[in-house]
């Protein structure tokens, strides 16, 4: 008898599976077993077995723990690999990292909860989402984390087999496992848990030990038992998709295929419904959003003396400040300026590492990409004039500018690599701060939320639109649960305007992407195949893939246009 096993390493996508010999060993589909791989001993995963073998095998050294995973489990762990052109064994790696031939017990942290208060409208909108579940397998409920976790405590209570809570952040996992008492065994699972908690997890979670498990990425390629519901927390956050080392695969896409297998309820929530969401037709329930007022920067009356600060938001500053409440100031650009640039030939100096735009700080350039830090050169690198100036406005600045406004008030910055006072005045924050610092179920902390230049993200891309109004929806959401005034500054304040209409925005945006063959209407696929006949040979090589397929030769390669969900590479 031979045994297919995937071993649980990295390896390039062209390898699938290797055959082993069985023995005496009595093997499953699912073992988890200890194999010798390039002179070393590794785990893998028993995917078939067969009669016999072409090639000269090893034995299975030895079982590790018998039926660990189902064919179905096998099945979808290997769709997910060819979806995202990956080995199995990689996304096999990723699925039971942590796991070790020892059984390690879950520790239960014994945490004081807090009272979960919410208002009337959010509560009758968590019963409308139960209510829909009831017919429905999947939807998505705009909602701020607050809804979020108020459906995760109703569904703990409908539901009584497991029940997965997909969260984007670390912070969001912690925060999920702090404020509510679900009353069942629940283990938290992110990236900074050590190899025996890990361990623990995922064994108690695939026997159904576990009933509620708070997890980032890894959590939904994880066997289960029985699942219930799967419950994803910010959907629109690009966390959820994991950018930095293969496997490069997206768990909210996951999570449908785990959904689909164990027949669950899968709820999507977040600020903002996703364009897939509407593109699939997705049951989307809505949400009202707090009013916020639109500032034209471009207009002689908002002048005020400092850079990218109206006349209308400094003079609300100022009413705040004698409220004993904080202002809340989003600018996503960081450093003194934004960039250097040459006055007589244009020429932006670049990071030598990556090529990325370095950030002007006071002393010297750091780059965003890479954290590489430079001195600043005396003389332009292209023509070797000494006319090298800072260009844009960064958080430093603006904070020197409100310093001199508003003396004697404190004013901190908030960003990845500043976190100053969090309890001053005038906060002004990055992306950082909603991913790591904001705290949800604040009360009347603020009375001011702003965001200063809120189409700074737009042309970065062609969802850039679709990624400003979940910041803008955001920020309504703070300025709502808060009951603080929402003031929004732009450039361009009549596309701004239609986002506030967030149904009819999305609808438009569909029609667009539809129009330039973009997704979600559509995904791109550059392939390159040197030498001649190169269209039969990328033709070839998708046939199997899809069956609709809109080719665009340019050069030397081809772009292909197709239909397939979950395709990336």
């Amino acid at each position: 008898m031979i045994a297919e096993v995937i071993p649980q390493i990295r390896l390039p996508r062209r390898f699938s599976f290797f055959d082993y010999g069985v023995s005496d060993l009595k093997i499953n589909i699912g073992d988890v077993v200890r194999i010798s791989f390039k002179n070393r001993e590794v785990l893998g995963v028993v995917r078939g077995l067969r009669k016999e073998s072409t090639h000269k095998v090893q034995n299975i050294i030895s079982i590790i723990e018998p039926e660990f995973l189902n064919s179905d489990d096998i099945k979808r762990l290997e769709s997910i690999a060819t979806n995202i052109a990956q080995s199995p064994s990689t996304v096999l790696h990723t699925t039971l990292f942590g796991f070790r031939n020892k059984k390690d017990e879950v520790k239960q942290n014994h945490i004081s909860y807090p009272k979960l208060m919410i208002d009337k409208q959010t509560a009758k909108q968590v019963s409308a989402v139960m209510a829909e579940l009831k017919d429905k397998n999947q939807l998505f409920f705009q909602t701020n984390i607050e809804g979020a976790l108020t459906l995760a405590y109703a569904l703990t209570k409908q539901f009584k087999n497991q029940i997965l809570i997909l969260a984007p952040h670390e912070r969001d996992a912690k925060v999920i496992h702090k404020l509510i008492d679900f009353k069942y065994k629940t283990a938290v699972l992110h990236g900074k848990c050590t190899t025996a908690d890990r361990n623990a997890i995922i064994r108690s979670w695939q026997s159904g030990e576990t009933k509620i498990l708070i997890s980032t990425r890894q959590g939904s390629l994880l066997p289960a038992k029985k699942i219930d519901a799967i419950l994803v927390i910010d959907a629109g956050s690009i966390d959820h998709k994991n950018w930095d080392r293969n496997p490069r695969y997206d768990a909210r896409l996951a999570a449908e295929l785990l959904a689909n297998q164990h027949q669950a309820k899968l709820v999507f929530t977040g600020f903002t419904p996703r364009l897939l969401d509407i593109f699939e037709k997705r049951l989307i329930i809505f949400s009202q959003s707090t009013d916020a007022q639109i500032i034209n920067l471009s207009a002689r009356e908002e002048y005020s003396g400092i850079p990218l600060i109206s006349d209308t938001l400094k003079n609300k500053i100022s009413e705040v400040l004698k409220t004993n409440k904080q202002t809340l100031l989003v600018y996503n650009q960081k450093g003194v300026a934004k960039r250097l640039q040459c006055s007589v030939c244009r020429h932006i100096p670049f990071c030598g590492t990556c090529g990325a735009n370095p950030v002007v700080r006071t002393s010297d350039l750091l780059c965003p990409v890479c954290k590489t830090e430079m001195w600043i050169p005396k003389k332009c690198p292209a023509c070797g004039d000494d006319k090298l100036k800072p260009r844009g406005v960064g958080n430093k600045k603006i904070k020197t500018e409100l310093q001199k406004a508003f003396p004697g008030k404190s004013i901190s910055i908030v960003d990845k690599q500043n976190i100053e006072n969090l309890n001053a005045d005038i906060l002004i924050v990055t992306e950082y701060f909603f991913q790591a610092i904001h705290y949800p179920f604040m009360k009347n902390k603020f009375g001011l939320v702003a965001d200063i230049c809120i189409d700074l993200g737009l042309g970065g891309g062609y969802d850039s639109s679709e990624i400003t109004a979940m910041k803008l929806n955001r920020l309504l959401a703070i300025a709502k649960q808060q009951k603080a005034d929402c003031i929004i500054q732009t450039w361009i304040p009549e596309e701004i305007k239609k986002m506030m209409n967030l149904k009819r925005f999305l609808d438009s945006e569909l029609d667009i992407r539809s129009k330039y063959r973009l997704f979600p209407a559509f995904e791109a696929i550059t392939m390159r195949a040197p030498g001649k006949n190169f269209e039969d040979v990328i033709r070839s090589s998708v046939v199997n893939i899809t069956e609709k397929i809109a080719l665009t030769t340019i050069e030397n390669s081809c772009i292909i246009d197709t239909e397939l969900r979950n395709y990336d590479i």
